[in-house]
């Protein structure tokens, strides 16, 4: 009787797995696509979900999702990612030019400087997301990561910069970690950018 039981479970799991194996291609977090590497990827902020909105990505996250055709709003809403802060997702093969999308949590838009903290919690929060997504594409082994400027850019910068680096000088070349070239991307304040790498 637990023999027939156990063969019913194994029957059901792969009929769950032929039902979703469409669903599992078309997005993959981190740690399932560590194996392939190379080409370049891309870094987009989502705002978290207020009372009666869902989240929403940035200006510039709304322009890349405009140029796949709305792909990225789709699988955000299929893979339910809340915009809840250093939260997110990797999609691949979405888009011909990036061969990774980050798309990460930046918390709740319009936060400011916090008096309490003494801290601007908004800026904070983009070193936070710009530093969380070009790390989990560094694991992905990508060369390139373009950044999404966050409405901060030198913070977008630091946060990137400082999450990417690794002294490795001592480790001989197979165990070196690679640290991808980055670039701003949707904005064109370059200073605010490259101020930002300065101080990182």
């Amino acid at each position: 009787m637990n023999f027939i039981r156990g063969q019913h479970r194994v029957l059901h799991f792969v009929k769950y797995l032929r039902l979703h194996r469409t669903s599992w291609h078309r997005y993959a977090s981190c740690e399932s696509s560590k194996g392939s590497g190379g080409g370049k990827g891309i870094v987009l902020g989502l705002y978290e979900k207020e009372s009666g909105k869902g989240p929403r990505l940035t200006a510039a996250g709304e322009k890349f999702d405009d140029r796949v055709n709305g792909k990225i709003s789709e699988l955000i809403c299929e893979t339910k990612i809340t915009g809840r802060l250093g939260r997110g997702k990797v999609f691949n093969n979405v888009d011909t030019d990036f061969r990774c999308i980050c798309v990460v949590g930046l918390g709740l838009e319009g936060i400011a400087f916090n008096e309490l903290e003494m801290l601007d919690e908004g800026m904070e929060n983009v070193r936070v997301a710009a530093g969380i997504g070009a790390q989990s594409l560094q694991a992905l082994n990508c060369i390139e990561v373009h950044v999404d400027h966050m409405d901060y850019a030198e913070q977008a910068a630091e946060g990137a910069a400082l999450a990417i680096w690794r002294y490795d000088d001592n480790l001989s070349k197979k165990y070196r970690t690679i640290v991808p070239k980055l670039e701003l991307h949707g904005s064109p304040d370059l200073d605010s950018w490259t101020r930002g790498l300065f101080k990182a």
